[in-house]
């Protein structure tokens, strides 16, 4: 939602971690706070609080295929022309394919004419 990449309004804000918490979720006064533990390579810890959004899109595609959800079916997305085609490339790489099909299926995922 931050970049405009989505119309929706999130209600949990997804951490990614490599360690394991004793506490799956935790909820605060600006939201619920969800923590998965993901390892390397998919993991990668940048200096950045946030998430790119190329890469925010790949965590979003694995973790909903994780869970067994069709990720195209829970957002409406729009914009995805607007990302940077050889950063979601390079970020993609690091991912199962499964994610690296999905992305390609998604509407305005196509090849660039």
């Amino acid at each position: 939602m931050h970049h405009g990449f989505i119309t929706q309004v999130p209600t949990v804000i997804t951490c990614f971690t490599t360690r394991r918490h004793y506490r799956r979720e935790m909820q605060t006064p600006i939201g619920r706070f969800e923590f998965v533990c993901i390892k390397p390579p998919i993991y990668q810890c940048e200096e950045r609080a946030l998430a790119r959004p190329e890469q925010a899109l790949c965590d979003f595609l694995y973790i909903t295929l994780r869970r067994g959800m069709d990720p195209a079916s829970l957002l409406t997305f729009r914009r995805l022309n607007d990302l940077k085609r050889s950063v979601l490339a390079r970020t993609a790489k690091r991912y199962p394919a499964t994610v690296c099909r999905q992305l390609a299926a998604l509407p305005g995922m196509g090849k660039k004419g």
